[in-house]
């Protein structure tokens, strides 16, 4: 068995080689903000779907984080926000988003896999938005408009 002196300069060793790899995981996540900010994209995405435990020890429906590309201040960033669910009131509670740099060390493992899937939805929004902002600058709708229902002769005003 180890002594207490042994014990601590372990940890602190230890501490000190997982602080340095949390700060490479960071460098990786402000690295990827740093290009998507670059494209003044300004659209704002959550991956919905691709949920993190908010306790790393155990899946749960009701307490995770979401990621996403969304303002914070400022600027844009990658984020996480938290969704809880209270048994006591049965409402479902979204806290605001938070830097995905200031997110739980396991929430920013498990998110930056998640990346490129955010940099996709990126696209497609700003596919639909570009077609969006084309209608409208050439004066036609988006949408097609909804058809022209022929009026009874009860609906004619006179």
């Amino acid at each position: 068995m180890r002594s207490l002196d042994e014990s601590v300069q372990r940890l602190d060793e230890l501490a000190s080689r997982l602080n340095q790899a949390t700060d490479k995981l960071n460098d990786q996540i402000e690295a990827v903000e740093q290009r998507l900010s670059a494209t003044r994209i300004g659209l704002e995405v959550w991956l919905g779907d691709d949920r993190i435990p908010a306790d790393p020890l155990r899946e749960s429906e009701t307490d995770f984080f979401t990621v996403g590309w969304t303002k914070l201040g400022e600027g844009w960033r990658l984020a996480a926000r938290k969704t809880e669910f209270s048994e006591f009131s049965g409402d479902w509670n979204t806290l605001d988003p938070q830097p995905l740099t200031n997110a739980p060390r396991h929430v920013r493992m498990q998110a930056l896999p998640l990346v490129l899937n955010i940099v996709e939805r990126l696209g497609n929004e700003a596919e639909r938005w570009l077609r969006d902002v084309e209608h409208a600058i050439n004066g036609s709708p988006a949408m097609p408009p909804a058809p022209e229902l022929p009026l009874a002769e009860d609906d004619i005003p006179f």
